[in-house]
């Protein structure tokens, strides 16, 4: 499983270094790295990434899932010892 998460990293890399993506394919490979790292344990980097989609693409779906996903790392973050 672990390999799934880092394949998709790198499928989302790929797309964004060698295709001419819009705002919204940007907001969506960024999630998907976002919710990979998570997955990998990698919660710091993972909060890094949502913020980075909900301030860089505001006006796209995807900010409204990754400030969700945020919400939700913070609140776990907040109820940790």
């Amino acid at each position: 499983m672990k390999g799934d998460y880092e394949m998709a990293i790198q499928s989302a890399d790929w797309a964004l270094e060698t295709h001419n993506p819009t705002p919204e394919e940007r907001a969506l490979a960024n999630l998907i790295k976002a919710q990979s790292l998570e997955k990998l344990g990698d919660r710091d980097s993972a909060m890094g990434l949502y913020q980075y989609v909900v301030d860089t693409y505001p006006k796209t779906p995807h900010s409204y899932q990754a400030g969700q996903q945020l919400r939700r790392l913070e609140g776990a973050a907040a109820g940790d010892p």
